[in-house]
């Protein structure tokens, strides 16, 4: 009796206490936590992307035949270029773009890609103006990846990636995304130094701890109208 009364009396003590880590003060992009998306949410976030993605692909066809030309008379080599990235859950999925780069440099992760371009004169243009992610839209209604998440990255700086920022797997409990916060705050794929990459990991993380319709509706509005969201466009090789 003695024993139960004990128990009872802590059980008292802790009720309303999570073990759950509390957000630290200063930067919310600095704090994450494992609560899984509400299956309604997800539902309506999937329904969302397979509704844009069809929109996007059916006003965008005209684009993506005169691109697909385009590729063809400027170089040699294939219109895609399928990247392998890591997607929700940590798996891997072929990520769709258009070749952008010559047939010698479409393998290998280039991190200072744009001091030795190896852009083709066409693909310099799409980089530019961001042309080179619509096949991604493919990806989305597939269900690889979503209109608006974390950027997926390539395998191999992933690699590097997970053992100096330990944060970076939570990236993996969203699914990646054609834009993201990180990207309209101007950190896009290319980044030369350690700490820009770790801010990117950061805005994620902050991403998929406060997302909601609202946010993703700001962010495909700064998509379109931010100059942030293309600072560093023009020879973008890991994102």
């Amino acid at each position: 009796m003695q024993s139960d009364k004990n128990k009872s009396t802590v059980a008292s003590r802790n009720h309303g206490r999570s073990d759950s880590p509390k957000p630290p003060e200063g930067d919310p992009a600095t704090f994450t936590n494992d609560t899984p998306t509400p299956h309604f949410q997800r539902v309506a976030k999937r329904a969302f992307d397979i509704f844009a993605a069809t929109l996007g692909l059916c006003v965008f066809s005209p684009m993506f035949l005169l691109v697909s030309i385009a590729i063809k008379l400027d170089s040699r080599g294939p219109i895609f270029s399928p990247q392998v990235r890591h997607g929700y859950d940590n798996q891997k999925i072929p990520v769709l773009r258009f070749r952008s780069t010559t047939m010698e440099n479409m393998d290998g992760f280039i991190q200072t890609a744009r001091k030795r371009s190896s852009a083709t004169r066409v693909g310099r243009v799409l980089r530019r103006t961001g042309v080179d992610q619509l096949p991604q839209l493919i990806n989305v209604l597939r269900g690889d990846m979503s209109i608006v998440g974390p950027r997926p990255y390539r395998i191999f700086p992933g690699k590097i990636l997970e053992e100096q920022i330990p944060r970076n797997l939570s990236r993996h409990r969203a699914t990646p995304g054609i834009t993201g916060w990180a990207q309209v705050n101007g950190y896009w794929s290319e980044n030369d130094s350690f700490k820009a990459m770790q801010r990117r990991i950061e805005h994620d993380l902050y991403y998929i701890d406060n997302w909601s319709f609202v946010l993703d509706m700001k962010i495909i509005l700064m998509t379109l109208v931010s100059k942030k969201a293309y600072g560093q466009t023009g020879d973008r090789r890991s994102g």
